[in-house]
């Protein structure tokens, strides 16, 4: 499995865990000048931009280390200029990391959160 397909594999894992916790993926891969969301999922009120991190094998990293300071103000600014363009229709705007490892038994996910 090369690098994209891995990403995209673990995206979609996210994207079925999001959604059995009650959230709706409303976009995958949001581009903008400073880069991307990979997820952003709504449940009720309330906003939540999911960031990826997959491994191929493995351990879990720790997520929340593994998006610097630099990382995390360009997944803050993207989601501003995604939420710009949308109705103010949510009280809560919230950010998630989730790490994602394929190993034998498939993938496992340590979703954090309010990482950031």
């Amino acid at each position: 499995m090369d690098r994209q397909q891995v990403g995209a594999d673990a995206e979609a894992a996210v994207a079925r865990e999001m959604n059995r916790r009650g959230y709706r993926v409303v976009a995958r891969n949001a581009r903008f000048r400073l880069g991307e969301l990979d997820l952003v999922c709504r449940r009720d009120d309330e906003v939540v931009a999911v960031e990826v991190r997959s491994r191929r094998n493995g351990v879990s990293d720790d997520a929340i280390q593994s998006i610097q300071q630099r990382k995390r103000s360009h997944v803050r600014q993207a989601m501003e200029l995604w939420l710009a363009g949308r109705p103010v229709d949510y009280r809560e705007v919230r950010f998630f990391v989730a790490s994602v490892v394929f190993g034998p038994a498939g993938p496992v996910i340590d979703l954090v959160e309010d990482a950031f």
